[in-house]
């Protein structure tokens, strides 16, 4: 069994396709075909089943991936421990984060990531919870920044960085809008805008009205949060919007409140996938990330 076999079934399981895994592997698809059932002979059984498509792994494929895994992560470890100078992490890190949180704590984090160690790659993509997580499980992502609760939660790695307030937000002219105290009771009989149920917002928002006995009034669902706020402006409706985007909506004919009697919030959390290592530069980053998390206002 040779590392670079399981590179290739690594890469192929994440692609799905034989000659895309070629491709991201540098070499012929002949070549990345013939390693991977030269592995299937060694250990006598089928790691993929070949179809027009492209290939899906087998049972046997799905079982031996995770170890597959973790065999060249510690490799990986290796090799990073050994061409280490002067204590500068020098890898790539794929970080992704969902859209309510990734134009707001971003650009921070990649100013700092930039100062720190200015030989990491930071790749980033922004996208939907469910997409995420299942970056982290597949091996295309290394960290990702989200709220709690995600699926997979006790398959992957989590660390709370910060709670973020999410504030009832009201048109200027909203009859509520004075109020310097609101209950979400006073909120039965208005219209309510939330995110579209694929972003973890709009479930968010509901159950906490639900959880307060109110069955909210959803009369518009987006996918933007912008498109919420403006929506919001024009008098259609309430929502609940993320402090952190929040404070930077400051001009928008809009209102900001705390929920009365007591506040509600989300919880910020960067998550990882459980290999039971990590690489130099993702433990760099990672500590830089909770170091930044606990200085107010850093991120």
């Amino acid at each position: 069994m040779e590392m670079h076999q399981l590179r290739y079934f690594v890469e192929l399981a994440r692609q799905g396709n034989f000659s895309r895994a070629a491709e991201a592997c540098y070499v012929s698809q002949p070549s990345l075909s013939q390693q991977i059932m030269k592995l299937e002979d060694e250990l006598g059984q089928p790691l993929v089943q070949r179809t027009r498509k492209g290939a899906r792994l087998t049972h046997f494929g799905e079982t031996m991936l995770p170890r597959a895994r973790r065999i060249l992560l510690e490799a990986e470890c290796i090799r990073d421990e050994a061409q280490a100078h002067n204590d500068i992490a020098c890898g790539k890190i794929n970080l992704g984060a969902i859209p309510t949180i990734a134009p707001f704590l971003l650009p921070a984090l990649m100013e700092r990531c930039l100062a720190e160690y200015p030989q990491m790659e930071l790749s980033l993509v922004e996208d939907t919870t469910n997409d995420l997580v299942s970056g982290l499980r597949n091996g295309r992502l290394d960290f990702a920044l989200m709220s709690r609760p995600f699926p997979w939660e006790n398959e992957l790695e989590a660390r709370t960085l910060f709670d973020d307030e999410l504030l009832l937000t009201l048109a200027e002219s909203h009859p509520l809008n004075k109020r310097r105290r609101i209950k979400l009771e006073d909120l039965a009989e208005y219209p309510m805008i939330v995110m579209k149920d694929m972003h973890c917002l709009g479930r968010q928002s509901i159950s906490l009205c639900e959880s307060s006995g109110l069955t909210p009034k959803v009369s518009i669902e987006s996918a933007q949060l912008e498109t919420v706020v403006s929506l919001i402006e024009g008098g259609l409706g309430f929502s609940f919007i993320p402090k952190m985007a929040a404070e930077q909506m400051k001009h928008r004919r809009v209102g900001f409140h705390s929920v009365s009697p007591q506040s509600v919030s989300r919880a910020i959390v960067l998550v990882w996938a459980n290999t039971g290592s990590m690489t130099r530069t993702q433990r760099a980053f990672h500590d830089m990330v909770v170091e930044l998390s606990a200085v107010p206002r850093a991120l």
